[in-house]
């Protein structure tokens, strides 16, 4: 990589903070130019127009985790160490590895994974030295962050790291309380080592007595707030009950007042009724009687019509007869006295 790429690469490593900053592009991209014998590879450029002969690769950024365990102090210390990364390749770098695309963050873990490992193992090959091993490790982890980031910027690469360190001791036997087994290059860092460990072991035991503090008084903080949530689920279910028992004691005497209103209605609905049927009923014998009494008007006067009929009958009858009678004597009387002039039928009047 040239000094103009490497020297603006390093205006990423540090912000106005002072912190790490990597300076990581969500949209970085490269594209490579083919045509023919001739290949360009560069950045893409805003409003970008892909052609046939172009070949666009993404540069994403990526996590990375390795974990590994480390050995010092002649086997007495066994140290869990585990680098957490998150990278991103830059163009200077995906042109220089443009044949490692589209996969070249694979690449860039093959390639660098053992190179991380070493540079983190001679930093913790540092802590046999008495000084260190008495401050504990959390500069060592801060110095192999730092160590990393710019390893991997050096080769064009920009990350962020994350390093945890977790020792673990062997048991010292006694009598190495008070000779030198040989097990280390150096006696005061044996007194460190073995105070070191007392101080891990110390510490972890009041972290376990702060856990089980902490869990103990959660578990009664829970029991509290679940007889506190009965509780009030007890309150709560009462007040439903009373509640309920209201909604219903005044649904019932609602119900009595439809009930009441509604024989009430019933009642007044029948005798209306009754009212109406006895004056229907009413008006009916009025009309009966109105038709009887016509009735008998109409058949007093047939009678009348019919003994007057009878009358004329009797009365023609009597004619009939006395007309009969008439000509019988006047058939007598003209036989009597054929001789004489006939009598005219004005004359019998």
């Amino acid at each position: 990589m040239d000094n103009l790429s490497f020297s603006k690469l390093l205006n990423y490593v540090a912000d106005e903070n002072g912190e790490w900053d990597p300076g990581f592009e969500g949209d970085r991209r490269i594209v490579s130019f083919k045509l023919g014998p001739f290949q360009r590879n560069f950045p893409r450029p805003p409003n970008f127009t892909k052609r046939f002969y172009h070949q666009v690769y993404d540069l994403n950024i990526e996590d990375w985790t390795i974990n590994w365990d480390i050995s010092i102090l002649s086997g007495f210390c066994t140290i869990h160490s585990q680098l957490s990364l998150r990278f991103q390749s830059t163009i200077e770098y995906a042109r220089e590895n443009i044949d490692r695309l589209p996969d070249i963050n694979r690449h860039i873990k093959i390639r660098f994974g053992g190179l991380l490992k070493d540079a983190t193992e001679k930093e913790l090959h540092k802590v046999e030295d008495a000084e260190l091993m008495s401050t504990g490790f959390e500069q060592i982890e801060s110095t192999i962050e730092t160590l990393v980031n710019e390893t991997l910027v050096n080769q064009g690469i920009q990350c962020r790291t994350h390093c945890k360190l977790d020792p673990s001791f062997k048991e010292i036997p006694e009598d190495s309380l008070v000779v030198s087994t040989g097990h280390f290059r150096h006696d005061q860092a044996m007194i460190q080592f073995i105070r070191r460990n007392y101080e891990l072991q110390d510490q972890r035991n009041r972290e376990r007595y702060k856990h089980e503090r902490e869990e103990e008084i959660s578990r009664l903080d829970h029991n509290e707030k679940v007889i506190q949530q009965s509780n009030r689920e007890r309150e709560l279910e009462k007040l439903k009950a009373s509640q309920l028992t209201d909604r219903v004691k005044a649904e019932l005497a609602e119900n009595e007042v439809r009930e009441h209103e509604r024989h009430r209605s019933e009642a007044q609905l029948l005798a209306e009724q009754l009212e109406h049927t006895n004056r229907m009923k009413a008006l009916e014998l009025d009309a009966e009687l109105q038709e009887t009494q016509n009735l008998s008007k109409s058949m007093d006067y047939i009678e009348r019509y019919v003994r007057r009929d009878i009358e004329l009958l009797v009365l023609k009858k009597q004619h009939a007869i006395l007309k009969g009678e008439i000509k019988k004597i006047t058939a007598k009387v003209t036989g009597g006295f054929k001789k004489r002039k006939p009598i005219s039928r004005s004359d019998n009047g």
